[in-house]
């Protein structure tokens, strides 16, 4: 027998067009408040840290000390930074790496000469990957991306 995909190029368990009658879960014209309807006006991608094993952890106490770390490699960076104007952000960041995960955005920060602050009210409750409560260390400046995701978080 031969297996054919369906308009929606789905090749097996091929979906049932009874669902397009169904409401979306969001979309990008309700969430810019320019009609339709969804079960969701909000939504977002959500907090890209891209240094989740860093920033997030199930107890408080050690998202807090792994913050603390993260917080101490950027300032040591920064500070070697101002020392040695001659060294690049990249040879920089090697120095400084042992707790922290150097990405594009935290390295332009870091060329910018961005500062930031250890607090430990800035340690939050997340909802993580999808149904998973976990604590998280939302200093917008070490993140790549902070979308809507302080919206979503309880307090």
């Amino acid at each position: 027998r031969e297996i054919t995909p369906n308009r929606q190029h789905d090749w097996i368990g091929q979906r049932s067009e009874e669902y397009q009658r169904l409401y979306p879960l969001g979309s990008k014209e309700v969430k810019a408040g320019q009609g339709g309807e969804a079960v969701f006006e909000l939504f977002s991608n959500g907090y890209k840290t891209g240094k989740d094993a860093y920033l997030y952890n199930f107890s408080r106490d050690a998202c807090m000390e792994n913050a603390r770390l993260v917080t101490k490699d950027y300032l040591g960076a920064m500070r070697v930074a101002e020392e040695h104007p001659k060294y690049g952000v990249d040879e920089v960041a090697r120095l400084h790496s042992s707790n922290v995960r150097w990405d594009a955005a935290l390295k332009d920060n870091l060329r910018r000469r961005k500062r930031v602050t250890f607090s430990a009210a800035k340690v939050l409750k997340a909802q993580y990957r999808p149904y998973v409560k976990q604590y998280c260390y939302a200093e917008h400046l070490l993140v790549q991306r902070k979308a809507r995701w302080i919206k979503f978080s309880p307090r």
